[in-house]
């Protein structure tokens, strides 16, 4: 019996949803060739949906459109390789290519997803940020608390503030 899929989406909507994606994103089939690639792929490798599709993953480092190819590694090792990737624009990207397997636990294909480097740093940045204002505000609260010998004599409620203490 052939399994339903959980949702009914016809193939324009879905390729209007991998195009809108924040990830770049491309699928390679078991040889490394280029079956799939969203809007965002081209645009960071600076190469037309005509010259990538149907291009292998090793001609996109012969012809130096990158400098690695995270995805010939996913193939090699079978399983999931992260890295860095340099693109012939200057784009600087982390990668994650996945291997999907066949029934006969084959690769078929490797999905590979990846950003733009300032992304990510502009995310670690904001996560540092308030790390750092937490500290600020512990630091703060125990110098008040200290100074009023109450170092010890604070109710709290939620689970969140205790872990303050």
């Amino acid at each position: 019996m052939e399994k339903k899929p959980l949702y009914d989406i016809d193939k324009e909507l879905l390729l209007k949803i991998l195009d809108n994606t924040f990830m770049n994103l491309f699928v390679a089939d078991s040889s490394g060739t280029i079956v799939y690639a969203n809007q965002g792929s081209f645009e960071v490798l600076g190469i037309s949906p005509e010259e990538l599709i149907g291009m292998t993953s090793q001609e996109l480092v012969d012809k130096k459109i990158i400098d690695v190819s995270i995805t010939l590694e996913a193939l090699e090792k079978r399983d999931v390789a992260v890295g860095e990737q340099r693109t012939q624009l200057g784009h600087k990207l982390w990668v994650v290519s996945r291997p999907l397997f066949d029934e006969d636990n084959k690769v078929s294909y490797v999905i590979t997803n990846s950003s733009q480097d300032s992304s990510m740093h502009q995310f670690i940045a904001m996560l540092e940020k308030e790390r750092m204002h937490m500290e600020q505000y512990r630091s703060a609260l125990s110098y008040f608390m200290e100074h009023n010998g109450m170092r010890n004599k604070i109710v709290v409620e939620s689970e969140v503030m205790r872990l303050l203490f």
